[in-house]
């Protein structure tokens, strides 16, 4: 049995119609679903925007073993910050830090020396790091 073109096409339309109609009993039960849903992330959305990091007084910490975590915790995350803007953006780094007790921590952006950095400081800044006698 040979089907013309005509019934051929007519066939298309009935099947992509066919189609089209299960689509719609689909997509009707859908949207109750997805407002539901957003709306609910948006509650949740909101409730997580009051649960945040609150924000501190920056004053001195008065308990030395809360200080000293803090001073920890804010070292190694600013020493972090340091690489990372290192390797993303190809920055010459350097960062020395003393911690009350004298003790020094430092940085130094990888195949740099920190002298070339103090030295491109002065010659950018202008302003006179240390004298000839010091050296």
């Amino acid at each position: 049995m040979l089907i013309s073109k005509p019934e051929i096409e007519c066939l298309k339309l009935l099947v992509f119609l066919s189609w089209l109609l299960s689509l719609n009993l689909i997509l009707c039960s859908i949207p109750h679903h997805f407002a539901t849903k957003n709306h609910q992330s948006k509650e949740v959305e909101r409730e997580k925007s009051k649960m945040g990091r609150g924000k501190i007084e920056i004053k001195r910490i008065e308990n030395s073993s809360n200080r000293q975590v803090t001073y920890s915790k804010r070292r190694n995350g600013i020493m972090k910050k340091a690489k990372e803007i290192t390797v993303l953006c190809d920055a010459k780094v350097s960062l020395i830090i003393f911690a009350s007790s004298g003790k020094m921590h430092e940085y130094c952006s990888p195949s740099t020396k920190l002298i070339d950095i103090l030295d491109q400081y002065q010659k950018t800044s202008g302003k006179k790091l240390w004298d000839a006698k010091h050296e």
